[in-house]
């Protein structure tokens, strides 16, 4: 057996000097079969003048054969009707099966089933005077009651959930057409009768038509829905177009490690621009090149007006509905029990003013690192940035001190004229009228 299947590959090689292929091709081509494992299963001739030119290659090791390969007559014919019998055809069974869906065990709450009524009243901060208390005791007892509450409203859970296609389209008319269609398949391989194979045809003709129906219905619909949110509307076409950004991350063998490394190399980046800028600042050579044209006669900003509930409010309703994983309870459960933890939060935010200082909590961070460009290398840790998904609380006190500088700089007139970036009102629309009306006027 072993020597029939050698001349067989022989046979190929002949094939390939005929067609003017080197002989060192194609002794690569038999030293890969030898050096990764692979079988050559066709012995007899597959060609009219006794060659073996087709061939089955499988591993060694693989019981994808479910049956003996056997070279047969296609039973092909030509425009004139004669039997066409070269090359003949090489008939097997395999052993093919359906690959098993992707299992996952996931942790969640069940954030809907919350009776936010109920919510509300469960919320007692009153075992924390806050006129004594810190910001860092604050935020601890924040933290504290709002998990202790959670978790009775709507504690963890985990489950196993099997990993699925996307298809946002798939209907109930389109489950019932393919039902309808499944059970037309059993009917027709039961009884094997032409006119059963006929309305099977017809009902995969119907599903096929619906499937497409549904798909196109779906996304007009849900292009209607944007309207002219040019950036939803990007995001979806992405999606259609199959251009997903798969994160990719560097070949590792532990989540953990990895996860040191790349903390290690961004806060070394990060220390090296420190150092840089120390090193200018103390360099006796450096001249001042900004210096203020006119004298500031106005009042120093030495400290921050205390923040009011409604400003604080003002603040949450307008942020984003977005959530962080450090976060005690989800922001949509926190903006709609609002009332009740507005005074806290407002007094963590007068706290961290007072004292001048921003809570350590604040300072952490979920830190994604993303490739920045694709078509880099990935195992280079300096092609990727790194991503921080901060707590909403944090985001709610940068606000706050945005609001507070911003308040200063107005009243004092202290932006520059010809800033349009970072300011109310200025866009690159108000920079491209500004440079229109210097050239024009």
């Amino acid at each position: 057996m072993v020597r029939n299947v050698e001349s067989s590959v022989d046979d190929v090689y002949e094939w390939l000097l005929k067609k003017g292929v080197s002989q060192k091709i194609s002794q690569i081509f038999r030293e890969l079969l030898a050096e990764h494992g692979l079988k050559q299963h066709i012995s007899d001739a597959t060609h009219r003048l006794g060659h073996t030119l087709d061939v089955l290659i499988t591993r060694e090791d693989s019981s994808i054969l479910k049956g003996i390969p056997f070279v047969a007559d296609p039973g092909i014919c030509d425009n004139n009707g004669n039997r066409s019998g070269d090359p003949l055809a090489i008939r097997t069974l395999l052993r093919l099966s359906k690959a098993p869906r992707e299992r996952r065990t996931v942790i969640f709450r069940k954030i809907h089933d919350i009776n936010i009524d109920n919510f509300r009243k469960d919320l007692d901060f009153s075992s924390v005077t806050y006129k004594e208390a810190s910001v860092e005791k604050l935020i601890i007892h924040y933290n504290r009651v709002l998990t202790a509450t959670i978790d009775v409203h709507a504690p963890l859970k985990s489950k196993e959930i099997v990993i699925r296609p996307n298809t946002p389209w798939f209907t109930d008319d389109l489950y019932s057409a393919k039902r309808d269609r499944r059970k037309a398949e059993r009917l027709m391989r039961r009884t094997n009768l032409a006119v059963h194979k006929d309305i099977f045809n017809q009902k995969c003709m119907q599903v096929t038509k619906l499937i497409q129906h549904c798909k196109s219905q779906f996304y007009i619909n849900k292009i209607q829905e944007i309207g002219s949110d040019s950036k939803q509307l990007f995001k979806l076409t992405n999606n259609l177009m199959g251009n997903t950004n798969l994160s990719v991350l560097l070949e590792h063998d532990s989540e953990i490690d990895l996860a040191s490394k790349f903390g290690e190399f961004f806060i070394g980046k990060i220390q090296k621009i420190r150092e840089n800028l120390c090193s200018l600042t103390k360099s006796p050579t450096r001249e001042v090149v900004l210096r203020a044209d006119i004298k500031f006669d106005g009042i120093p900003l030495e400290a921050f007006e205390p923040m009011s509930i409604a400003e604080v409010c003002d603040i949450i309703g307008d942020a984003p509905t977005k959530s962080c994983k450090l976060d005690p309870i989800p922001t949509n459960v926190l903006k709609q029990c609002s009332e009740s933890i507005l005074p806290i939060i407002t007094e963590i935010i007068n706290k961290s003013f007072s004292e001048a200082s921003v809570p350590l909590d604040f300072k952490k961070a979920i830190v994604r690192p993303l490739i920045k460009r694709q078509g880099l290398d990935k195992d280079e840790f300096k092609n990727y940035r790194p991503v921080s998904n901060l707590p909403f609380l944090s985001k709610v006190l940068e606000k706050a001190v945005a609001s507070r500088l911003e308040k200063y700089l107005n009243d004092y007139q202290l932006h520059d004229n010809v800033q349009s970036a970072y300011r109310s009102s200025h866009s690159t629309e108000t920079a491209l009228l500004r440079l229109h009306h210097d050239i024009t006027s």
